[in-house]
């Protein structure tokens, strides 16, 4: 079984009933996180596994840089409509959807590194999480990262006062014990 409901066609389903039980499990993780920002893709299961998760940060709002991978098609979400998420958090008003995956996630990794605030959490998805990582330790666009699962996971990425940029996880989903999705 998939986190992703997949009797729901189209680019934007949303969370299947494991989802929710793993977006669910996130909470007694993040509980006492309290970022200064949160960014949530527009797209709807990162949309509710945030809201699931009940989590709260001094500011809230949608990036679309952290939506899923283009998969090599900068179109593919043009037609989306995000106007209905308006009083779940501040709209992201760009057309950053429609760069190509990578150049989003350098695009919200600066976003991120030349912000006045200090702490973040992203809620976005796994096919864009790899070119996050790439972007965050400027690795090349030849090396290959991926996730093993499918699985509501958490990676924490931090930027030392010296500026130096370290792995705390990566993938991590022991939030779900019983609940992963088989690789």
């Amino acid at each position: 079984m998939s986190q992703i409901d997949s009797t729901v066609s189209g680019l934007n389903p949303p969370l299947s009933p494991l989802g929710e039980e793993q977006a669910r499990a996130l909470v007694p993780r993040v509980k006492d996180l309290h970022p200064d920002v949160i960014f949530v893709s527009p797209l709807t299961r990162a949309c509710h596994t945030y809201q699931l998760s009940q989590i709260r940060g001094k500011k809230v709002m949608f990036n679309k840089c952290a939506m899923e991978s283009n998969w090599g098609r900068e179109d593919i979400y043009a037609e989306l409509d995000f106007t209905a998420l308006a009083d779940i958090a501040e709209l992201d008003q760009s057309d950053n959807h429609l760069l190509d995956t990578r150049v989003r996630a350098e695009l919200l990794i600066e976003q991120i590194t030349t912000s006045e605030h200090e702490s973040f959490v992203v809620f976005a998805h796994w096919g864009i999480y790899s070119q996050l990582f790439k972007s965050f330790f400027n690795a090349s666009g030849d090396i290959e990262i991926r996730a093993l699962h499918e699985n509501t996971a958490v990676s924490k990425l931090i930027i030392t006062d010296e500026g130096i940029r370290q792995l705390q996880y990566w993938n991590d989903h022991g939030h779900v014990p019983g609940l992963e999705n088989a690789p």
